[in-house]
């Protein structure tokens, strides 16, 4: 098996950046400014695509409706570009999402 280096699939070409402001959740895009993605990308830039959701929660919600969104919000991502036909890899969120205090980081406790 050939090795492309130190990521586990191949390359990064981008990324959801999370992040929280008042009582809501949001994620931003961040993906390759490149005209054509392949494995021996030198000196690969990354641009700002977007505002990928925006999520608002309240006090009545609990940690696990909270992480429950935005798992849901993630998965749709999936289906949209740029990110469609790509690997989004979840499974460090997924390991660490249910032991999160959501509320305690909104500020709604």
């Amino acid at each position: 098996m050939k090795k492309y280096g130190g990521w586990r699939y191949t390359q990064v070409i981008g990324w959801i950046r999370l992040y929280v402001l008042g009582n809501q959740i949001r994620g931003d895009t961040w993906f390759v400014d490149a005209k054509r993605i392949d494995r021996e990308m030198n000196r690969k830039r990354f641009r700002h695509c977007e505002k990928a959701f925006e999520l608002s929660f309240f006090p009545e919600d609990s940690s696990l409706d909270i992480y429950s969104q935005v798992c849901d919000a993630l998965e749709k991502l999936t289906k949209e570009k740029p990110f469609k036909a790509r690997y989004l890899d979840l499974e460090a969120f997924h390991n660490a999402g249910p032991f999160v205090n959501w509320r305690g980081l909104l500020g709604l406790e």
